[in-house]
């Protein structure tokens, strides 16, 4: 919502000084398809393919625990009646262990993967930053938008002129 009244006072200040800026002659606006840059820009393909590497494993450890666990709970479930009290009382504490060992297990490599997205994410932020005030700075455009844009002519769409440039990095 903050970004939305920003946007309007932007919008609302830029009509006021609409007859300042036609003596001086017109404003240069153009709009960035921002999840496009992020879905499509090398730097988040990268990314992904890092992030992928480096949890793989890991990902892959957690559903081969996960499946020991199903194979364990369906042992208990068909075999539970015919095994010794013992027996099944090993089994169903083995079960336990491995559901709380998983459970925290998850909830590591959730984390995990959420700081490392975030990190990821913050550093494609600050690319697509600085590609764009470069962009605005070298086309002498006065305004660009993104976020909360809700109608844009192609004419002022720069967003495949910053992915270029993106790519270029």
């Amino acid at each position: 919502m903050r970004g939305t009244k920003f946007l309007t006072t932007v919008v609302a200040a830029m009509l006021l000084a609409g007859g300042v800026a036609h003596a001086q002659g017109s404003l240069k606006i153009a709009v960035v398809n921002l999840p496009q840059l992020v879905s499509q820009s090398p730097q988040a393909q990268r990314a992904r393919a890092e992030m992928e590497e480096e949890f793989t494993s890991r990902r892959d450890d957690l559903q081969s625990r996960q499946e020991k666990l199903r194979e364990d709970v369906q042992r208990l479930q068909r075999d539970g009646s015919v095994m010794s009290a013992e027996a099944r009382d090993q089994l169903e504490q083995s079960i336990r262990d491995q559901q709380r060992r998983l459970q925290l297990a998850q909830s590591e490599f959730n984390e995990d993967v959420q700081r490392a997205e975030q990190k990821a994410l913050e550093g494609l932020r600050n690319d697509v930053r600085e590609v764009i005030q470069e962009f605005a700075e070298s086309g002498d455009y006065d305004l660009i938008l993104g976020d909360g844009v809700l109608f844009a002519t192609d004419q002022v769409d720069i967003t495949g002129q910053v992915l270029e440039r993106l790519k270029s990095r």
